[in-house]
């Protein structure tokens, strides 16, 4: 559909004139009637009733005519976005991180960033103890870090993935499984959980999971902190599922046996609201896709996806 004859089409449409109309758009009346007769054999609809006296809109033509205005302003907005940033305007993204995401998923992406747009700068915040989601929908920051699980609000947010978190099971290194190769939740029926209230995230995910997969969790505790969480597990014969992101591996008496479910992990991804207007999102996109996509899809290729 040509944008130029939507354009004429609402012109036409305010003024029902067509001399009007033309004299607004610099157009021949021949043409914008041309333009019209095109419009509507392409929508096969008659937009408007021609009569000696004038033209008014038909019922269809009153219909589409509230949708023309809604195309042409997103047209408009999306296309000044667009020439702002071909013409490298100055712009700032607020961006709110993870620490233990700073080495593998953040660094690469400001290190490009500033590589391909030198002139957007970037405002970067790790809100520890706070998730960077909750500044975002706060609209404190533009982007955030986060993962992609459902929550109230997430149906507000664009997420774009960059990387996927698998889980290991914490073991007491005397546990009958700590020499496993791997470990299938379903065989973890008769343990006792225990989760930290650290990684509130992760305990919604592993329990939602859990839940969908008629996986039987009896017995669960729950402490303050990571190091009390496998304090625990050492001394209380207790289980733990630990991101791989947040591994300890220089511990001798926890041990760190890989969940084989294949469908157990986490999708990182930053994101954004959907009504979010800063036009230098487009340019951080294009970046991270650039980044990450390869790497993304190697990963999903190994578990099978």
């Amino acid at each position: 559909m040509n944008i130029e004859f939507l354009r004429e089409f609402q012109v036409l449409a305010t003024y029902l004139n067509f001399t009007y109309a033309s004299n607004i758009l610099y157009v021949s009346q021949p043409t914008l009637s041309k333009h019209i007769v095109q419009l509507e054999e392409e929508l096969e609809q008659t937009l408007f009733i021609r009569t000696k006296k004038g033209v008014s809109l038909t019922y269809g033509g009153q219909i589409f005519l509230e949708a023309a205005i809604d195309i042409l302003k997103i047209y408009d907005h999306t296309v000044a976005d667009i020439m702002a940033l071909s013409r490298r305007n100055i712009g700032q993204l607020d961006i709110a991180f993870n620490l233990y995401a700073m080495d593998s998923m953040f660094l690469p992406m400001t290190q490009t960033m500033g590589e391909d747009y030198p002139d957007i700068q970037l405002n970067l915040s790790c809100p520890i103890p706070i998730e960077p989601v909750d500044l975002l929908m706060k609209d404190e920051v533009d982007i955030a870090e986060t993962y992609q699980i459902p929550f109230p609000g997430s149906e507000q947010l664009v997420f774009q993935n960059i990387g996927l978190i698998p889980f290991s099971l914490a073991v007491a290194a005397g546990h009958p499984l700590a020499k496993r190769e791997s470990v299938s939740l379903t065989e973890l029926y008769k343990e006792t959980f225990v989760f930290t209230k650290a990684y509130p995230i992760f305990n919604r995910y592993i329990k939602s999971y859990m839940l969908a997969h008629n996986i039987r969790m009896p017995n669960e505790l729950t402490v303050s902190n990571p190091e009390l969480m496998l304090f625990t597990v050492q001394n209380a014969g207790a289980v733990a599922l630990i991101s791989d992101a947040e591994l300890e591996y220089n511990r001798q008496d926890v041990a760190f046996v890989p969940v084989s479910d294949k469908d157990f992990y986490i999708m990182v991804s930053y994101a954004w609201k959907k009504t979010n207007r800063n036009p230098c999102i487009p340019a951080f996109s294009e970046v991270v896709k650039k980044v990450f996509s390869k790497n993304l899809k190697t990963a999903l290729a190994k578990i099978g996806i």
